[in-house]
């Protein structure tokens, strides 16, 4: 049998994972972008981002993000408003349906854990989690960014 070590386990449960999440997102009419972008938007409360930085934050450039705020906005989840440090830019603010949203994904995120994760007992949930963030942490990824996003870059 040939060799399957932690790189192919991870990238195996982490396609798993992706796909349990969008499928879920579905039904709420989103998409994974959606739910990291509305995530970001409202942790931002009183301090907002504009499109521009939001696409810093992302590492994609803001004109990539136009489309998938639309949705957000469209949806009544996030609105925009003219800066006033800059009225050329637009300052983004989470609803409160916005945020009741997030609190659905949410929801929808621990059922999902909690079916992945079914088999390890409490502690083991824990060190995994420890050992995942040290990975993560070791490895200069941004904590709540997932480097799916760079591939915005390349959508047509």
């Amino acid at each position: 049998m040939p060799y399957i070590g932690p790189s192919f386990l991870l990238s195996q449960l982490g396609a798993f994972a992706a796909d349990g999440f969008a499928a879920r997102l579905t039904a709420l009419d989103l998409a994974p972008q959606h739910a990291g972008l509305l995530r970001m938007i409202v942790a931002t409360g009183d301090h907002p981002l504009t499109q521009n930085a939001l696409g810093q934050r992302f590492g994609v450039p803001a004109s990539r993000l136009v489309p998938l705020l639309d949705h957000l906005e469209s949806g009544g989840l996030v609105e925009r408003r003219t800066n006033p440090a800059d009225r050329r830019s637009n300052l983004l603010f989470a609803t409160p349906a916005g945020v009741a949203m997030l609190g659905r994904i949410e929801s929808l995120t621990h059922a999902l854990e909690a079916e992945l994760l079914a088999s390890l007992t409490a502690s083991d949930r824990a060190a995994l989690e420890g050992l995942l963030r040290t990975l993560a942490g070791s490895l200069g990824l941004v904590p709540g960014v997932h480097p799916a996003y760079r591939a915005l870059e390349d959508a047509p």
